[in-house]
């Protein structure tokens, strides 16, 4: 199983104003502590009032401290995940807005201290004037986190829905031009359904599966991971934000699986330039071609298909299968485990 992506926890940050309703409703309902027997009316409302400022102060340095904690220690996660970090907002940029947080929770601390005080040394009409004051204040600061608060919240929402990565297993990434079979093989392969995880770099799914196999005596498993809109057209046909995605995914794979779709003829030039520059693109990666879609083709077509590739291109498919069919689909991962795989693990 898939360990958990680092911020899967991450919870729903409140707007400004909904942080600032929430916190108010609870602290004007807070009730002061202590017998009342004997005590003096300006005693009680100025514990009362001193209660209120007390417990909304601690209520806004909770819910913001939590925004902090829950975002991880970036020393404690893949590169991949950092990668998205950086991608996102970038790892500087996240810091500076958490400590934007924290530098908050030390001003409503100081806040709290001073209107206290006062609290104590006021009749009670001044008292809770005091306290209305110190609520004022703590609004103020909240509202000057509002678009702090709206980024942070943003990007949880996208961090949290990343795919769940084992980088203890091996990974293959699936490569290839739309429709020659990437979704098809990935399923032939996987005998649980693959699972779809948001990307946010590309409005397609990023699906999963998951290839149960061994080498003699030594089971492995692997991740087969599909990525539409990003192993599927040439680098020069992205944006900036793609290419910086295209470069997140290098801290992936162990292997790329090249699919070429020998049926299309009309981009069989197209198709194999982007394999040459996707070998270019991840060098420090093996990267293999696999020709799908061989129960439509004829052997005498698939014969001069191979000739015409490896005289113009220098390039060997490595192997031939129908995913459609799964045919020499056990095979092919039975030689992906033994010449790239059996090694990394």
């Amino acid at each position: 199983m898939p360990i958990d992506n680092p911020f899967v926890n991450l919870e729903t940050i409140l707007t400004s104003e909904k942080l600032i309703e929430v916190v108010f409703n609870k602290a004007m309902k807070a009730m002061a502590t202590g017998g009342v027997k004997g005590v003096s009316h300006t005693i009680l409302i100025r514990r009362l009032e001193s209660k209120r400022v007390e417990t909304c102060a601690k209520l806004f340095r909770e819910k913001l401290g939590k925004i902090i904690s829950q975002f991880p220690n970036f020393d404690d996660i893949e590169p991949f995940y950092l990668e998205m970090v950086e991608l996102l907002i970038g790892k500087d940029e996240l810091r500076k807005v958490l400590g934007s947080l924290q530098g908050s929770n030390n001003q409503i601390w100081k806040i709290l201290r001073e209107h206290k005080s006062k609290i104590w040394h006021s009749v009670p009409r001044d008292a809770k004037k005091e306290r209305k004051a110190a609520f004022s204040r703590f609004a103020s600061i909240i509202m000057q986190l509002t678009s702090r608060l709206d980024i942070l919240n943003d990007l949880s929402i996208k961090l949290k829905n990343l795919p769940a990565i084992d980088f203890h297993n091996p990974i293959i990434v699936i490569a290839g031009y739309p429709n020659v079979g990437k979704s098809c093989f990935v399923q032939s392969i996987t005998k649980a359904k693959p699972e779809i995880a948001n990307y946010p770099f590309t409005s397609k799914k990023v699906s999963i599966g998951h290839y149960h196999g061994r080498d003699n005596f030594k089971f492995l498993i692997c991740q087969v991971i599909d990525t539409p809109g990003l192993l599927d057209r040439p680098i020069s046909e992205r944006n900036e934000i793609e290419k910086r995605a295209l470069a997140a995914l290098k801290t992936l794979p162990n292997l790329i699986v090249y699919l070429f779709d020998p049926t299309r003829t009309d981009i069989l030039k197209t198709q194999l330039n982007l394999y040459l520059e996707l070998r270019n693109e991840f060098k420090n990666i093996p990267i293999i071609m696999v020709i799908n879609k061989t129960d439509l083709c004829s052997d005498t077509m698939l014969e001069s298909l191979i000739e015409e590739i490896n005289i113009n291109f220098n390039v060997k498919p490595f192997a031939m299968i129908s995913a459609l069919d799964k045919e020499n689909i056990t095979k092919l991962m039975q030689e992906i485990i033994s010449n790239y795989l059996i090694k990394s693990v």
